[in-house]
């Protein structure tokens, strides 16, 4: 990993940067990874912010909905989604558009299109959704859980009908 960094990424450094994009995680969710993605993650951020000398705006793509064996997913995405406490960070949100099947998703139009809103929304002030639904909060009623999203432009809707098992 480190040659990777040394021959793609710090050449760049003496040149401007208005921020970056980043699409990994996959090879981190082996169990005994995925417990350590949300300390990477920050560094990654923390550590091309100091280099570049400045709070760049950092975006990166949520893991899809693939549903390999022996790997920890979920807790990837998790990592993902408590880095954005991160300051100027972004998260494309794409658990609906993966393939159970295929880590590498063909549908990109649909990862890009959200990068860019991110983008374009938090980076250039435009006003466009930025993001998908993210957890707000909860408040334990009775025997109920209720969650509440943010980023919803005005509620959500389950794909395929009602949720069952939530």
């Amino acid at each position: 990993v480190g040659g990777l960094f040394n021959g793609k990424i710090a050449p760049l450094i003496p040149y401007a940067i208005c921020g970056a994009l980043w699409y990994q995680g996959e090879a981190n969710s082996v169990p005994e990874k995925a417990q350590f993605y949300e300390a990477q993650l920050k560094l990654l951020v923390t550590d091309w912010r100091a280099r570049w000398g400045q709070e760049f705006p950092f975006a990166w793509v949520q893991l899809p909905n693939f549903g390999g064996p022996g790997r920890d997913w979920p807790a990837v995405r998790e990592a993902m989604l408590k880095t954005l406490a991160l300051p100027q960070t972004g998260m494309a949100i794409t658990i609906d558009i993966g393939e159970e099947k295929d880590i590498h998703p063909k549908n990109k139009q649909d990862v890009g299109r959200r990068l860019a809103a991110w983008a374009l929304g938090t980076v250039y002030g435009q006003k466009v959704a930025t993001s998908g639904p993210l957890p707000a909060g909860h408040q334990v009623r009775g025997r109920e859980v209720v969650l509440s999203f943010k980023h919803t432009d005005g509620g959500l809707i389950a794909k395929g009908g009602e949720l069952k098992g939530f």
